[in-house]
């Protein structure tokens, strides 16, 4: 049985040395030849450029690209001076605004977030879940934020309903 194994075993790895054979024979060209020792790897896999890759992702893009969100100012003058928003309470806040106002959202003009996996939501903020639902609770309290189903909210554009009015903000008559 295990002859059968290592069998199998070295015939994957000669498949992989033809592989890199071919690959080799067609990036070098003329000057291929077949080695054996482990410094031709190393050198001709430090003289190798990559393909340039054609297929970065969002989150790729956001860690190589500054981006910014643009935040009332209503909310650095009225609403972090009025209410004693935890740090917890304003990097839920900030995110769920981001993820409202900031970002497509088929749900924008209603101001409700798009269904939220609260273990992903968490893990972007760097908050355990415990932490995150305590959050969101206070917020609630406090009227900034509405749930509309777990994982879904409705945050308003000027954070409170006389803000919105003030700033002439409506939700095509949406009220929950």
């Amino acid at each position: 049985m295990s002859e059968n194994l290592n069998f199998l075993g070295n015939s994957f790895l000669n498949i992989a040395l033809l592989e890199i054979n071919f690959i080799l024979w067609h990036s070098i060209g003329s000057d291929f030849k077949v080695w054996g020792a482990m410094e031709d790897i190393h050198k001709v896999l430090a003289n190798h450029r990559p393909r340039k890759r054609t297929d970065v992702s969002l989150v790729d893009q956001e860690k190589t690209h500054p981006t910014y969100s643009t935040i009332p100012d209503v909310f650095f003058d009225e609403i972090l001076t009025q209410y004693k928003l935890g740090r917890f309470e304003v990097l839920v806040v900030l995110g769920l605004y981001r993820q409202v106002w900031c970002r497509p959202n088929l749900y924008q003009k209603f101001g409700i977030s798009p269904l939220l996996s609260l273990k992903d939501f968490a893990k972007g903020l760097g908050l355990e879940i415990a932490d995150l639902q305590s959050a969101l609770r206070k917020l609630e309290e406090t009227q900034l934020i509405e749930t509309i189903r777990a994982g879904q909210y409705f945050v308003r554009k000027f954070f409170l309903k006389n803000f919105d009015e003030i700033y002439g903000q409506t939700y095509d008559d949406f009220e929950i």
